[in-house]
């Protein structure tokens, strides 16, 4: 699409629209062309169950409180 500076301006929203979609935008001034890219910098959602086979369950005995004198002996580092 090609549109002068005075449009560009008044229907800016339209044009990002387009260019989002692929388009081509290019603007005029007084004859010269400007030609303006628009890349979007918002992710896409990620669709419900894209991870679904890629998540490996937690084994049971991670869930579990670990014994307190297990747990200074990590923090002391002797195990």
């Amino acid at each position: 699409m090609e549109c002068d500076v005075h449009y560009a301006k008044t229907n800016l929203s339209k044009l990002l629209k387009q260019a989002e979609l692929g388009e081509e935008v290019i603007i005029t001034r007084s004859g010269q062309r400007f030609q303006l890219q628009v890349v979007a910098a918002i992710k896409p959602k990620p669709k419900f169950g894209t991870l679904r086979g890629k998540v490996k369950p937690v084994k049971e005995s991670l869930l579990f409180a670990m014994p307190d004198d297990e747990a200074d002996a990590f923090i002391e580092g002797r195990a």
